[in-house]
């Protein structure tokens, strides 16, 4: 594939923050940032469930995850 047709940048910076919600009281969040490659997936697979699910990591602008 032309790398100028390539809309896609080749590294990607996500922003992100993860919450315990067994621990008790509400704790600040703390977000950090990563910079990683377009290809990446994000991969979600509840407790319990059988089936897993893939995103795109160059096709999410937003996401929340919750089980």
């Amino acid at each position: 594939m032309d790398e100028t047709l390539d809309k896609t940048p080749s590294r990607l910076q996500v922003l992100y923050t993860s919450r315990d919600y067994r621990t008790e009281g509400a704790s600040e969040p703390e977000w950090k940032e990563v910079t990683v490659r377009s290809s990446t997936e994000i991969i979600f697979q509840p407790e319990n469930a059988s089936k897993v699910r893939k995103f795109k990591l160059s096709s999410v602008s937003s996401m929340l995850l919750s089980a």
